[in-house]
């Protein structure tokens, strides 16, 4: 079957539908269409959550990858949006977090700089 034919076929599917067949099949294809209809759900959520537009799409790429990693278990979930929705939450909150120890250990790291410079 040619490509534009596999893509138009893809496309008249359910976000349910795509998932069994990357889930069953590997299919690409059927993957990235459900990406494509999910993203902006995903990255808005993930961006009111980080408010950095870099992270947002760290978050993003996250949700996407436990989805094809979990594809399997949620193949016959009836809502993905909402799944969807609850790891972008979820990933942020862990994001935010790993920033703000970032952040901190930063912040200790140029006192401690400062405090030798200041001393010596």
């Amino acid at each position: 079957m040619p490509r534009s034919a596999t893509y138009r076929r893809v496309n008249d599917q359910t976000d349910q539908q795509l998932l069994s067949e990357y889930a069953a099949n590997g299919s690409e294809e059927a993957f990235a269409v459900l990406v494509r209809r999910c993203l902006d759900l995903v990255y808005s959520s993930a961006l009111r959550m980080v408010t950095d537009r870099h992270l947002a799409e760290d978050v993003t790429q996250a949700v996407f990858t436990a989805l094809a990693h979990n594809a399997g278990k949620l193949r016959h979930s009836r809502v993905l949006s909402g799944w969807l929705y609850r790891t972008a939450r979820n990933q942020a909150a862990m994001a935010v977090r790993s920033e703000v120890r970032r952040h901190t250990r930063e912040e200790e790291a140029a006192s401690m700089h400062l405090g030798r410079g200041a001393a010596g």
